[in-house]
C-alpha cells in the first residue's frame, strides 16, 4: 500500500537550500577528518586522532539530525510517501536494542521487553520509516536515563489500534514542557540541555511526522518523579 502525504503550502524552498548548503559542507568536513584519521596529511598523534574522532562523531550527529528534519519538512509538503507493509515490530525492536547495545550496557540499563510472539500483532507501516521513529524514542529513553536505571517495553491491543509503550526511568518533563516537545523544531528543556548539551531538539516532532502519517498518535506521560513515556498507537492490519 501507499500512502501519500497530505501536500500544505510548505515551499520547496528550504529543502533546496537544505541539502545544497548543509549537507554538502558537513559531509566535507567529515570527509577531510576521515583522510586526516587516515594518515593521508601525514603522521598522526594520539591526542590528535582522539580529536579528529569527536570532529567526526559530531558531524556525523550533525548531518541524522539534519536528514530527519529534511525527512519532516519532505513529508509535510508531499514529496515522500510510505510504502506500508503488514509485519511485527518485535524484529524492529530488537534491531534497534543491539544498534544501541553499547550505550545500554555503558549506562548498566535493564531493558523488558516482551518475548512472547502473540504480544506483537501485525501493525501496517513503513518498516524503514517506523524504525526511524522508534529509533528516536529508544534513544531518548537511553540518553535522558539514569545509571543503573530501566527501559520498560509495553505492549497491548485496543480496539483496532496496536498500543505501543516505552517507559524510562531518567528525566521527567513538566505538563507545559511535553507540549512544546511535540510541536517547536529546537525545543528543548533545561535538565535535557544540561544531560546532553550537543542535542538538537527536532527528533520528537520527527517521531511524531511519522507515526502521524501512519495514521497512528503518539503522547508523553511524565512526572519529574517516574521519568517518562512514550505511548504509540498505531492501526492493526486488517
Amino acid at each position: 500500500d501507499i500512502i501519500i502525504y497530505k501536500r500544505n503550502k510548505f515551499g520547496n524552498d528550504f529543502i533546496i537550500i537544505t541539502q545544497h548548503h548543509l549537507r554538502t559542507p558537513l559531509a566535507q568536513i567529515r570527509w577531510y577528518a576521515n583522510s586526516i584519521a587516515s594518515g593521508l596529511y601525514g603522521t598522526v598523534s594520539t591526542e590528535l586522532a582522539t580529536v579528529v574522532s569527536r570532529i567526526d562523531n559530531a558531524s556525523e550527529k550533525l548531518i541524522k539530525t539534519l536528514n530527519n528534519f529534511l525527512g519532516v519538512v519532505q513529508m509535510k509538503i508531499g514529496v515522500k510517501f510510505l510504502t506500508a507493509e503488514s509485519l511485527t515490530l518485535k524484529p524492529i525492536i530488537e534491531k534497534l536494542l543491539g544498534e544501541f547495545s553499547g550505550e545500554i550496557k555503558k549506562k548498566r540499563i535493564t531493558v523488558i521487553v516482551p518475548e512472547n510472539d502473540n504480544a506483537w500483532p501485525l501493525v501496517k507501516v513503513d518498516a524503514e520509516r517506523i524504525k526511524d521513529a522508534l529509533a528516536i524514542l529508544l534513544d531518548n529513553a537511553i540518553q535522558y536515563n539514569h545509571e543503573n536505571g530501566s527501559i520498560a517495553i509495553e505492549t497491548k491491543r485496543e480496539r483496532d489500534k496496536f498500543i505501543l509503550r516505552i517507559s524510562n526511568t531518567g528525566l521527567g518533563i513538566n505538563r507545559e514542557d511535553i507540549a512544546r516537545l511535540f510541536t517547536q523544531s529546537f525545543f528543548r528543556t533545561k535538565e535535557a540541555r544540561r544531560v546532553n548539551p550537543t542535542g538538537m531538539g527536532v527528533g520528537l516532532l520527527v517521531a511524531k511526522t511519522i507515526i502521524e502519517a501512519h495514521k497512528g498518535s503518539i503522547t508523553l506521560e511524565s512526572s519529574t518523579e517516574k521519568g517518562a513515556a512514550f505511548r504509540i498507537a498505531l492501526p492493526l492490519s486488517g
